[in-house]
């Protein structure tokens, strides 16, 4: 069985800590995140996660907000 889900969060900044808890607790395959609000400054070893590996497209040109993690 295949589980999927995604989250629109509007920052995983100061929730980081939940989605782990929430990918231990759930094992899902494919967990995709939108509103990351992430920039270059945040680097993915800040967003690590044990046995996950972590794809992300940043909102480009300083924007604010947007962004997907998956």
């Amino acid at each position: 069985m295949l589980n999927i889900a995604q989250l629109n969060i509007c920052s995983i900044k100061n929730k980081i800590d939940e989605i782990r808890m929430l990918l231990h607790v759930c094992k899902f395959n494919i967990f995709a995140i939108t509103e990351s609000h992430l920039d270059k400054s945040i680097g993915n070893i800040q967003l690590s996660i044990d046995n996950c590996r972590l794809m992300r497209k940043d909102w480009m040109n300083g924007k604010k907000g947007g962004g997907c993690i998956t």
